[in-house]
Parts: C-alpha cells; sequence; structure tokens
C-alpha cells in the first residue's frame, strides 16, 4: 500500500513537471521569434506563470536557453532577464552565493538597457536572496528601488512585485 501511493506521488509529479516543460517549450517558441523587445519582454515575464518555481533544474534549464538565445540575437534585454532566470535559479537550489553573482550580472546589465521595467524585475529577484538570508534591510532597499523602477517602466504587473515583497517582510518584521 505505502509502495503504491509514492507511486501515484511520484508520476503525479513528474506528470506536472512534464506539463510545466510542455508550457515552457510553447513560451520559448514564442520567444524565439519575437522581434519587438516590449512584447519580447512580456513574453519572459510568462516563464514566471509556468509553474517553474519548484522545479530548479527546469529553471536551470531554461536560464541556459535563454541565454543562449540572448547571445544568438545580441540582446541585452533577453540576456539581463537569463542572467536574472540563473541567479533564480541558484537561490531555488540554496546556492545564495552564485545566484547573488548571477543576479549582480544582471542588475549591471540590465542598467545599460532602456527599460525600467527591466530594471525592476531584476532587482526585486535579487532581493528575494537578501529577504530568504534574514537581511530585511537590504531587501527592502532592493524592493523599494524594484517598485520605484517598475513604476516608471512600461509594464505596470511588475510594480505588483516588489510591493508583494515589501509586504512580506514588513509582515515578518512586525
Amino acid at each position: 500500500m505505502i509502495i503504491s501511493s509514492a507511486s501515484v506521488a511520484a508520476q503525479n509529479k513528474d506528470s506536472i513537471s512534464h506539463l510545466i516543460q510542455l508550457r515552457l517549450d510553447t513560451v520559448f517558441e514564442k520567444i524565439k521569434t519575437e522581434k519587438d523587445d516590449e512584447k519580447l519582454f512580456e513574453l519572459v515575464l510568462n516563464i514566471y506563470y509556468t509553474g517553474i518555481e519548484a522545479y530548479p533544474l527546469l529553471y536551470l534549464d531554461m536560464s541556459q536557453r535563454l541565454y543562449t538565445l540572448a547571445k544568438e540575437k545580441k540582446n541585452k534585454m533577453l540576456e539581463a532577464s537569463a542572467l536574472s532566470f540563473f541567479g533564480q535559479s541558484y537561490r531555488m537550489s540554496g546556492n545564495y552565493v552564485k545566484g547573488l553573482e548571477y543576479h549582480h550580472k544582471a542588475i549591471a546589465l540590465a542598467e545599460t538597457v532602456q527599460s525600467k521595467s527591466l530594471l525592476g524585475i531584476t532587482q526585486n529577484q535579487m532581493a528575494h536572496i537578501y529577504k530568504d538570508r534574514g537581511e530585511f534591510d537590504k531587501a527592502l532597499k532592493l524592493y523599494w528601488s524594484a517598485m520605484s523602477n517598475a513604476r516608471q517602466g512600461k509594464t505596470q504587473e511588475i510594480i505588483v512585485w516588489p510591493s508583494i515583497n515589501l509586504g512580506a517582510i514588513y509582515l515578518v518584521t512586525n
């Protein structure tokens, strides 16, 4: 009885990861052909909505795919996004040092691109590591900066993310 329960759970988890992989492949195919940077950025954001967060290896694979495509297209926005995804995948696997290394690179590159939305999301993602490590002052500063940049950007949904994260930190710290 216990063995069959474990087998069902394993198959279910495998089915979910397969479904997420299919979603990622669909989004990536659209990213590959999109020419407009604003639409491209929105497609990249769709990766977050695939359910990838629970699967660091899928995250790492998608990061590499985005990075390779960014280099082929010579697209700095896509490259900064890929670096941020690398940072997030290392964060999710518990390697905060490597995660911060990639997030710093992502932010530095995002600062060279004329997209406040991109800068906002890269800062938001980096702040997660400081939040996870309990370095709330650093996290708060980055989340505030992310929200400020997001408000100046063209992608309105980005404003919500640092706002939610600020709320989470204020809740934890009373």
